[in-house]
């Protein structure tokens, strides 16, 4: 998500024409149910463009734009965090600016978002959108070394072998559900197996 940002605030400088796509009904739908959720803006006026970045992609320009970006999304956002996938993409933006800029502000509001949500993961079904959050999670947990802060992940991913041999069909394959917990959540598996618990593999070999 930062890096979308980042782009949008660097090239849209350049003022290209684009024709735009008017939605549907039914996309528009979804837009709106998407705004409603805070997962995203679409609003009528987004005010004007950036007028103090560069397109120019040194690392300053670059970090330029990025802070612009990010501190614009810890303002809008924060209020909103939850625990959907889409949010966890955003946490690991938040998480690499940090080091990246040596800005510690991002990394301070992952930590309150992991402490509102007692480092616990949404719903209780191993699924990828349930799983996502545990990669930032994990990373702050790298930092603190603070066992409560990852053991909720580590829970998930120990049921997630213990439901596996339930959940092959007639032809011998995972289930959509745990199809799509492992491809999309494997690298909070991988990396809990590396940090955590590097005598069992959480992703089939």
């Amino acid at each position: 998500m930062l890096a979308v940002g980042v782009g949008i605030c660097v090239y849209g400088q350049q003022q290209l024409a684009f024709a735009q796509h008017q939605p549907d009904a039914r996309q528009q739908a979804t837009i709106a149910n998407n705004e409603m959720r805070h997962f995203g803006d679409a609003p009528e006026n987004p005010g004007p463009i950036a007028t103090d970045l560069s397109t120019s992609i040194r690392p300053a320009a670059v970090a330029k734009a990025m802070r612009k970006v990010a501190n614009w999304q810890i303002a809008r956002s924060q209020p909103y965090f939850d625990r959907v996938w889409t949010w966890s993409a955003l946490y690991v933006g938040f998480l690499a600016a940090a080091d990246s800029l040596n800005e510690p502000k991002y990394r301070d509001a992952m930590m309150a978002m992991g402490q509102k949500f007692e480092w616990k993961m949404r719903g209780g079904r191993p699924n990828a959108d349930d799983e996502s959050v545990g990669q930032a999670y994990l990373d702050l947990y790298l930092q603190k070394k603070d066992p409560a802060m990852i053991d909720p992940t580590k829970a998930v991913l120990d049921s997630i072998l213990l439901a596996r041999g339930h959940r092959i069909d007639q032809a011998g394959r995972l289930n959509g559900v745990v199809r799509r917990a492992l491809h999309g959540a494997a690298p909070v598996g991988a990396d809990v197996c590396r940090h955590r618990r590097p005598e069992i593999h959480y992703l089939p070999r």
